[in-house]
């Protein structure tokens, strides 16, 4: 993925919008309005026998990240976010994660098309690539978007460096009832050591009709990252007690181990499922940061969770604004 800098844009029209020290006449804070961006350029090739994109492809997408911000007079911070996206294919044009926040020293609520309170406790393994060619098997976000994506409530609530996550996806009402997360992190640096901690539950039930079987799914994870010098490695285990037709029981492990030094950052992946669910990944990527928000990425993996050992190697720019 591709880091996301705010950056204002200090044209005429939002000169006011985005100063967020200036006020109206009755004392009131101008919202800001922020901007960031990316783009990627460069080919993607997979291996992968009777698949349509069997072969190289090109890679050229971008995206607009756009959010709102306030304050109240109480100290209340508010806002929205979304992204405008362009994807690499056509019909992929989209617009993406919109959210709406409170915050304040209750916590934060957020609802929109989020994380759930499982993915945001979750530790999430290194991965890399234009195209997700060492990432597509990763995974830390269970049942999320299963039912409305669009429609996730989460409350959070940060003190000493430990998060408490709840937050609820709306049922669809086709067989699928709301789906409940809880979640716990914590992250901290000992001494120059940075450790990070997580929990998650999440739970939903179905009926025949939603296609998923009838009856319960839960999902428990717990993983952990250890960051020091220029290493980090991460690890997380995953117990998925799903219906036969949402995948069966299984348990998912995965680990990564990345260096960073200077401009250049390297690391792999893994990813072994066990159970009702047997197969594993294995990725490499790297990437030189060629300053002001350029940067060369590549990467290559092995995976068959498709039933089908598939390769998928990229090169190329990505780029961040």
């Amino acid at each position: 993925g591709t880091t996301m800098n705010n950056v204002l844009f200090a044209t005429t029209t939002l000169v006011a919008a985005g100063s967020a020290g200036a006020a109206f006449a009755d004392g009131h804070e101008t919202p800001a309005i922020s901007f960031s961006g990316y783009a990627e350029l460069g080919v993607t090739y997979t291996d992968a026998d009777g698949a349509i994109n069997d072969g190289i492809d090109l890679v050229g997408d971008y995206g607009l990240d756009i959010g709102f911000a306030g304050t109240s007079d109480s100290g209340i911070t508010f806002g929205a976010n979304t992204e405008l996206e362009n994807g690499p294919t056509a019909g992929s044009d989209d617009i993406d994660d919109f959210n709406v926040f409170v915050s304040g020293a209750f916590g934060t609520l957020t609802l929109g098309d989020i994380d759930s309170a499982y993915d945001k406790a979750s530790i999430g393994i290194d991965t890399g690539g234009l195209a997700d060619e060492a990432d597509f098997y990763a995974f830390d976000s269970a049942l999320d978007g299963i039912s409305d994506p669009l429609s996730i409530l989460r409350y959070d609530y940060t003190v000493a460096g430990v998060t408490l996550s709840a937050s609820i996806e709306q049922g669809n009402g086709a067989g699928i009832d709301n789906i409940l997360s809880a979640g716990l992190g914590y992250a901290g640096d000992f001494g120059g050591i940075d450790l990070g901690f997580g929990l998650a539950y999440q739970q939903t039930e179905t009926d025949p009709v939603s296609g998923l079987g009838d009856g319960d799914h839960t999902v428990i994870g717990v993983g952990a990252s250890l960051g020091f010098s220029s290493i980090t490695v991460k690890a997380s285990y995953q117990i998925f007690d799903l219906q036969p037709a949402a995948g069966g029981d299984f348990d998912s492990i995965q680990g990564s181990i990345k260096y960073s030094a200077g401009a250049i950052s390297v690391g792999a992946n893994v990813v072994v499922n066990t159970g009702d669910r047997e197969d594993e990944s294995f990725g490499a990527f790297a990437a030189y940061d060629l300053g002001g928000g350029l940067a060369l990425e590549g990467a290559i993996s092995s995976s068959n969770i498709t039933g089908d050992d598939v390769i998928n190697a990229g090169f190329g720019f990505s780029m961040s604004f």
